[in-house]
């Protein structure tokens, strides 16, 4: 009777491993360096200020639903996503203030959106296309959910610049982003990915002034 009771305990522990194992889901964390492009449609703009727009190249860093990009040159030079406050903190190249804002807002009206699967290849990655549709815009991303994971729970109320809808159709980071105005195009493709883990500290606040972007 023992020796059965024993069996029926390690089988009771391989079922709720395996269960474990199946719901557990890897989400990404880590770097991504993209190369940052422009297209000019218009004379309205120079080449000059579409490069500040544009950055040159630019590192997303990545962790539990929080996120840092910063770039080596442009108008913005870093930009920080923390999960837990849900604020956005942006610092620009000719400040010595940090900006923040609230993300819990009311975003741009989205007009209409499609998706289409398996369009381009990045990396080595065959992605997915959302094209999203503004009034003054069209935002392309380039995903694939099947590697680079995110957790569309943890943007649920992040609404300013839509999170909580880009990361529920895309459930991803994101290998490519096209932003079409009238007059310019700006262009982010993925270059490098490192998946590695990221001391937490990467995603504080800077100690610098602090000043609410209204």
């Amino acid at each position: 009777m023992s020796i059965l009771i024993l069996r029926l305990l390690a089988l009771t522990i391989f079922f709720l491993r395996s269960n474990r194992d199946l719901n557990h889901v890897e989400y990404f964390e880590g770097t991504i360096t993209y190369r940052g492009d422009f297209l000019r449609l218009t004379n309205k703009y120079d080449s000059i200020i579409l490069k500040a727009f544009a950055g040159g190249t630019t590192t997303l860093y990545v962790k539990d639903g929080n996120y840092l990009t910063v770039a080596d040159k442009g108008i913005t030079t870093r930009s920080l996503y923390r999960k837990n406050e849900n604020i956005y903190y942006r610092a620009r190249f000719n400040s010595d203030t940090v900006f923040w804002t609230r993300c819990d807002q009311t975003g741009q009206k989205i007009l209409k959106f499609t998706k289409r699967a398996k369009v381009e290849r990045i990396l080595g990655i065959d992605c997915d296309e959302l094209k999203v549709y503004y009034q003054n815009k069209t935002v392309t991303y380039y995903y694939n959910s099947d590697t680079l994971k995110a957790n569309p729970d943890w943007y649920k109320k992040s609404t300013s610049y839509h999170e909580n809808f880009y990361s529920r159709e895309m459930k991803a980071v994101n290998l490519k982003s096209i932003i079409e105005y009238k007059d310019f195009v700006i262009i982010q493709t993925a270059v490098e990915i490192k998946q590695e883990k990221l001391d937490v500290s990467l995603f504080e606040v800077p100690n610098k002034p602090l000043l609410e972007d209204k």
